[in-house]
């Protein structure tokens, strides 16, 4: 007599696969588009072709000051954004960020307002006609004095010229472009100072460029600037950055020691 146990298998859906089989994977490829370039990522986003195709569907997009992306509203394992794109700070941006609140010496600063020179007005031109002519001649005193109007006037006086007069201007603004690719641009205000020291027979001039709230400001700039460049695409939007965290119901099951599956 057979005293074997037997396994009896009834298959729901009519088969039924026993050990290891094959499942068919479907394709999920999609398009992702990447650029540095507003203007093309906008122009992506409305594009006739792929909205009559159907492609982009119910969408939001996320922007932040590093990056915009457009994501579907439809999310699974595989959503990656339809669009991305890059945005970096201008070369302007960061040198402010670098002089901001540092001691400079007159040579410096000429160096920096030539730069800035476009950017800067009638204060930045102050500063800038004072530096050009303070280092042609020796500076062997400086006197600190209010005028009428209570500000502070430096009496200058050198080997050669004589006794002239600067009167440091309280702020200089640099009006400059925020983002790289982006012509829009906003005005970043500076208090200015101006300090000296006798070192031996020559004397050590120095400004110093201070806003103590310039990463605020800039950040703000540019959310500004995205809102208003934003404003014409019909799709959601949301001031901030968005991930897919892919995720499934594997944490349900175990595997199997006796079939290995």
């Amino acid at each position: 007599m057979d005293n074997e146990s037997k396994m009896t298998v009834i298959a729901k859906d009519g088969k039924a696969l026993i050990g290891n089989h094959f499942h068919e994977l479907s394709d999920e490829s999609a398009l992702a588009f990447t650029t540095d370039d507003l203007g093309a990522f906008k122009k992506y986003l409305t594009d006739d072709n792929l909205q009559s195709e159907g492609r982009m569907g119910s969408m939001s997009i996320y922007y932040s000051g590093s990056c915009i992306s457009a994501i579907s509203d439809e999310i699974n394992i595989n959503t990656i954004p339809t669009a991305v794109c890059t945005l970096a700070e201008t070369n302007y941006i960061q040198q402010l960020r670098n002089i901001n609140s540092q001691a400079l010496s007159v040579e410096q600063v000429e160096k920096i307002m030539i730069l800035f020179r476009p950017f800067s007005g009638a204060q930045g031109k102050q500063v800038l006609d004072f530096c050009k002519s303070a280092h042609i001649e020796a500076v062997i005193n400086i006197d600190r004095e209010k005028n009428n109007s209570g500000d502070y006037q430096f009496s200058v006086m050198r080997k050669k010229s004589g006794k002239d007069r600067f009167t440091c201007p309280e702020s200089v603004s640099f009006k400059v472009p925020i983002f790289k690719n982006i012509s829009e641009d906003r005005a970043m205000t500076f208090e200015t100072s101006f300090d000296y020291e006798t070192v031996g027979d020559a004397v050590k001039m120095t400004f110093t460029f201070s806003n103590i709230d310039f990463g605020n400001v800039v950040e703000f700039s540019k959310r500004e600037i995205l809102e208003d460049l934003l404003k014409d695409l019909t799709f959601k939007k949301y001031w901030g950055t968005a991930n897919v965290r892919g995720m499934t119901d594997a944490w349900k099951y175990k595997s199997n020691p006796l079939t290995a599956h």
